[in-house]
């Protein structure tokens, strides 16, 4: 290669993948122009592949990266992969058309749908570069003898079926071999729902097109612009409207992006409404069948499309996927082994096919249309409702055997453990609710519901929890002491959460001696410090500090560092709240320090905030802000929303108090959009005045006012629930609104903050 060429080369080698699709044809390819046919080769002339009809839609990126491989890189053999109906043969015959002009030879495209054994893939071959093989000889060699010299794109779309058909008389993949030793100036690039899994193979995964959940916008959603224009074939007047993007997105979203599934849906907008087609993907995989009269047979529903690839399975790969099928959201592997019996042979098997995911986080998944489909065999066997007691045994195994870990310093990391499987916790816990789940397990929904208060508390979803609880109850009888003792449990954990600490504290102090009757030290001491935290909620400090030294006792008698940390930390808010300000700053490092040793985030939290709660009680403003930063990043950095709200409360005080109002409606509005959002009033109302205070100190007269009522509209009445530092700025602001006002306008706006729903009086306030 002359030094010319050669820098030519690694320019073009170094040339990002984002390169558009005419970057890559005029500049990327590194090989010499056509080169002149030998002599003494027969000379055939075909038409150039054409354009197809339909425009590719999406798929740039795609496309450059193949025609990267096959140009820059220069790749003898590439497979596209992907499951039925992803866009295979679409992108690889743009791909043809796009490099024909880089081969002597061109492209040529040989559809083997109706090649039935690997036997007949000479004579397509050959058929389809105008080379009819003459009959009597051996095909295979007269095919290699028309190849040799040509220099040439072949490409084969569906391949799949001839890996199965395949013997050892008949072996196609040895052709494929032969023909890439035998002509060095072809280039193979091959569609199939199977790896080939041969040496020289360099395999594309094709996923779905970008749907409106990936996507900045809808928009931006190649998956929305695919729906529509198919939807503009059908009636041309169709649109993205108000009116029905949600419904679009939500097609694109359950469809994944797969282009086949999206043209048979866009089908049907001559018949239903956006929503009505989304409701009826979710009910029935055989709504997905309105295809056009010249699609392939295959093609003319998603059902079609699965069925082929379910012919090309053993019995064992189809036993699996279709118990695979009753996850929801995926599964991590040692479950697919006890539901599905899955070994590890297998589960690369059905990826090779194109059928089960393997997920960054190493789950394994269903494009949610295989999952119905598989499912469908799965009842037609017979075998659902063993699968679905085994699947909810694994899933109440699986939490019980984690359970005590949320009480420690792993409580955040386990969160996000559990929480991929979340659906098949919720499916487990229906399943326990069902009639056959009462009769064979009637305790499992019960002890799901008992089990995972923690893990709904640090999610945070505290509503769903609570329900699982009584609806659990509502089936369940002669309880045990130790359930009744974690039925108290759990209640008592979802009111504290929603500041409902009298009700939490009755729940406690119930649930106190039934564990002192189990014997059980750990969950007694927690208890104990559930209601020193209640007592210290409600004012009665003294029984606090007796309940939280008794649960510190406890906690240090068997050895938990993490416990005795929390006990601390609440030692620390005691000690603020008797103005021993000194001792609580003490109690907060040494608690601060035990969880950094800990490298428990969330508790680290706890004790920053309790730090900037001692600054702003001494108008120590900017030592406040400085503590509440450094919490705000550890609950974005672990994504404690719960953790976050608090914060962004406190901040929204400090900014009060440093008289920068713009900055306090922010943080407020942020704390209080999160707990409406929980259904808590009772702490909502605190962000109320905040937001009253910011409103009257930017002369925004009525909205303070109403901000003022709404501040009112919970059991605790029209009280001061800022941090008391702040009352004379709060009792300045509201008498300066009322003066501003006069009686009758202050009166109508005060009944309008009682009647207008918080959510618009959050708006509004935002809106400042």
């Amino acid at each position: 290669m002359a030094a010319n060429q050669r820098a030519e080369f690694l320019r073009l080698a170094r040339l990002p993948l984002e390169t558009t699709p005419e970057a890559v044809l005029e500049d990327k390819l590194p090989h010499a122009p056509p080169t002149p046919r030998p002599e003494n080769q027969e000379i055939v002339r075909r038409p150039p592949l054409a354009q197809a009809m339909n425009a590719l839609i999406g798929r740039e990126a795609e496309r450059n990266i193949l025609l990267r491989l096959l140009g820059e890189d220069r790749h003898r053999l590439v497979t596209v992969l992907g499951a039925g109906g992803s866009g295979k043969t679409r992108l690889a015959q743009q791909i043809a058309f796009d490099m024909q002009t880089q081969f002597r030879d061109g492209a040529a495209f040989v559809s083997l749908t109706s090649v039935a054994e690997g036997r007949h893939l000479p004579m397509s071959i050959a058929e389809a570069l105008g080379l009819p093989l003459p009959q009597g000889i051996n095909a295979q060699d007269r095919l290699l003898q028309l190849l040799a010299e040509r220099q040439l794109l072949l490409v084969l779309d569906n391949f799949e079926h001839l890996l199965v058909s395949a013997t050892p008389e008949d072996d196609t993949l040895a052709l494929l071999q032969a023909v890439l030793r035998g002509a060095p100036g072809l280039q193979l690039l091959i569609t199939s729902r199977e790896r080939l899994r041969i040496l020289s193979e360099r395999t594309f995964e094709l996923a779905g097109l970008s749907t409106p959940r990936q996507a900045a916008s809808i928009e931006q959603s190649d998956a929305v612009m695919l729906f529509i224009e198919r939807a503009q074939q059908v009636t041309g007047h169709f649109s993205l409207t108000p009116a029905n993007r949600e419904a679009i997105a939500r097609i694109c979203n359950l469809l994944e992006g797969i282009p086949l599934a999206l043209e048979l849906a866009a089908a049907w907008v001559r018949v239903l409404t956006c929503e009505e087609i989304a409701d009826e993907i979710q009910r029935n995989i055989d709504f997905l069948a309105l295809a056009d009269r010249d699609t392939a047979p295959r093609h003319r529903s998603m059902r079609a499309v699965f069925d082929h690839s379910w012919a090309l399975l053993d019995e064992k790969e189809r036993d699996v996927l279709m118990k695979l099928a009753i996850f929801q959201g995926g599964c991590r592997r040692d479950a697919a082994e006890a539901v599905a019996g899955a070994t590890l042979p297998v589960l690369a098997s059905l990826i090779d096919k194109s059928l089960l995911r393997r997920t960054t986080n190493g789950r394994y998944d269903l494009h949610e249309l295989i999952r119905q489909y598989a499912q469908v065999h799965l009842v037609q066997t017979g075998q659902l409702a063993a699968v679905q007691q085994r699947h909810a045994q694994t899933f109440l195994n699986y939490a019980e055997g984690v359970e005590r870990r949320f009480y420690s310093a792993e409580c955040r990391r386990l969160r996000d453990q559990l929480e991929p499987d979340i659906d098949n916790f919720r499916s487990a816990f229906e399943w326990g609710l069902s009639s056959e789940g009462l009769a064979t397990m009637p305790d499992l929904a019960l002890r799901l519901a008992t089990t995972l208060p923690r893990f709904w508390y640090v999610l945070p979803n505290w509503r769903e929890g609570k329900q699982w609880l009584q609806r659990a109850l509502a089936h369940s009888q002669n309880l045990s002491p130790a359930m009744q003792a974690r039925i108290q449990l759990g209640f008592g954990i979802f009111e504290h959460a929603w500041s409902h600490y009298s009700v939490a504290l009755k729940h406690f102090e119930a649930a106190k001696p039934l564990f002192e009757q189990r014997t059980d030290p750990r969950y007694s001491a927690w208890i104990y410090n559930q209601t020193a935290q209640c007592y210290f909620a409600v004012g009665r400090l003294d029984e606090a500090d007796a309940a939280t030294q008794e649960s510190l006792a406890r906690f240090r008698s068997v050895g938990d560092k993490w416990t005795t940390g929390v006990a601390t930390w609440l030692l620390g808010c005691i000690a603020k709240a008797r103005q021993d300000y000194a001792g609580a700053l003490t109690l907060a490092q040494e608690c601060l320090n035990i969880f950094r040793s800990l490298d428990d985030s969330d508790c680290m939290v706890l004790a920053l905030n309790l730090q900037g709660e001692l600054a702003l009680l001494q108008n120590d403003f900017v030592q406040a802000e400085r503590h509440y930063r450094a919490s705000l990043t550890l609950c974005e950095k672990t994504n404690n929303q719960h953790g976050k709200a608090w914060v962004d409360f406190e901040l929204g005080e400090t900014m009060l108090g440093q008289g920068q109002m713009d900055q306090a409606v922010v943080f407020f509005c942020a704390a209080l959009a999160f707990r409406l959002a929980i259904g808590d009033q009772e702490t909502a109302c605190t962000a109320f005045q905040g937001l009253a205070v910011a409103a009257a100190q930017s002369g925004q007269t009525k909205l303070a006012a109403r901000l003022f009522s709404a501040a009112t509209r919970s059991t605790r009445g029209d009280g001061f629930f800022l941090m008391r530092t702040l009352e004379p700025l709060y009792q300045a602001s509201r008498t300066q609104t009322q003066t501003a006002l006069n009686d009758q306008t202050w009166a109508a706006e005060w009944t309008a903050g009682q009647l207008i729903p918080a959510k618009e009086l959050l708006e509004a306030a935002a809106a400042m």
